[in-house]
């Protein structure tokens, strides 16, 4: 992770930190490396978490969140 983090990423550090304290936090959610197409038809090779949130729902029961 670190390594793929060191070419492509402004923000190196702090985006590896945010990443390893959401991945701690939800134990569903995975790195993945996936193409990225803006706008203008450019693309690149961007990671994005994937997986499911539990997210609670009026306090009663938890519904899962799919990203």
């Amino acid at each position: 992770l670190l390594r793929f983090f060191e070419s492509l990423y402004k923000y190196r550090d702090l985006t590896v930190r945010e990443t390893v304290n959401v991945i701690t936090l939800y134990k569903d959610l995975k790195p993945v490396l996936d193409s990225y197409v803006f706008n203008d038809g450019s693309s690149r090779e961007l990671m994005n978490l994937t997986g499911t949130i539990p997210v609670p729902y009026r306090g009663k029961c938890v519904c899962d969140l799919c990203f």
